[in-house]
């Protein structure tokens, strides 16, 4: 299972995506992320954007 849809990563999978680390630390990795422009939360919505895998094609508005 993918867990960056549409470059969005769920903060439900954070553990999966870095199980190699404590868990302690995953909502300071998170955190630090953001902090460098990696992600960006998306408010009330319990996901992070990153930008770096959103799909090239842009949506039909």
């Amino acid at each position: 299972m993918c867990m960056f849809q549409e470059g969005r990563l769920k903060h439900s999978d954070i553990g999966e995506v870095w199980s190699g680390y404590n868990k302690g630390l995953h909502d300071w990795l998170l955190r630090l992320t953001e902090e460098f422009d990696l992600t960006f939360e998306l408010p009330d919505q319990g996901v992070n954007l990153v930008p770096c895998l959103l799909p090239e094609t842009r949506p039909k508005v």
